[in-house]
């Protein structure tokens, strides 16, 4: 889990998470790729709120894939703008990988007894 942790990122559209993924379960850890945009989103936009106080850096509006998400202020600076549809979307999206990986996990033989 520690190896995990450390190599999780979310740059290049979580490389290295569908990589550990494609390793520990054979299969991408969402659905398809609109699902995987906003549920890579939500992280960032949950890491941007925890680590960073809600102020988004030039790395993370460089992340970001939801176009008007993070919005440059003053050319100086980026805000977070988090509206009712972007909520919609990404929670759906983080519905959507669950059930994903739900089905994966049943139907893989690692895990079954």
């Amino acid at each position: 889990m520690r190896m995990a942790r450390r190599r999780v990122s979310f740059k290049e559209k979580a490389k290295k998470l569908v990589r550990i993924s494609q390793l520990l379960f054979d299969a991408d850890p969402w659905p398809d790729a609109e699902t995987g945009r906003f549920a890579r989103d939500l992280i960032l936009v949950r890491n941007i709120i925890v680590h960073a106080g809600g102020w988004p850096t030039d790395e993370h509006a460089n992340t970001i894939e939801t176009p008007g998400v993070i919005v440059r202020v003053h050319n100086l600076s980026w805000k977070l703008e988090i509206n009712d549809v972007f909520i919609g979307q990404v929670l759906a999206a983080a519905a959507m990988a669950g059930v994903h990986l739900n089905t994966v996990f049943a139907n893989h033989p690692k895990f079954k007894f």
